[in-house]
């Protein structure tokens, strides 16, 4: 029985191929993430586009650009909110959903090189 079914479904294949009538099957990369997922490792960048208004910041890392955004509740290392500025250089360590960061640290790079 399975041998009929297998040979009448490869056949009707290769009829509707004859015929040029395919069937597509729709690419999953368009899927946008939903789940928030933690950082690790953390990304380093340079901020940009700051808005302290908004508490957002876009965060540059290699060809990827990155929303950042801080809360009060954000903790900040090796200096403070008001030390953070465009072009400077940050980790950011948080949650994640596609390209959307929430920060829960944000540490700024000293000299010497962290």
């Amino acid at each position: 029985m399975k041998n009929i079914i297998a040979r009448s479904i490869a056949g009707l294949a290769l009829a509707a191929g004859s015929l040029g009538l395919t069937a597509t099957v729709a690419s999953a990369s368009t899927h946008v993430p939903t789940k928030s997922y933690a950082l690790s490792p953390a990304l380093k960048g340079k901020v940009a586009n700051l808005s302290t208004a908004k508490k957002t910041f876009s965060l540059v890392v290699g060809v990827k650009t990155y929303v950042v955004t801080y809360k009060t509740t954000t903790s900040f290392r090796f200096g403070t909110v008001a030390k953070l500025k465009n072009k400077t250089t940050v980790t950011v360590t948080g949650t994640i959903v596609g390209l959307k960061v929430t920060a829960t640290r944000i540490q700024f790079s000293i000299a010497g090189g962290i």
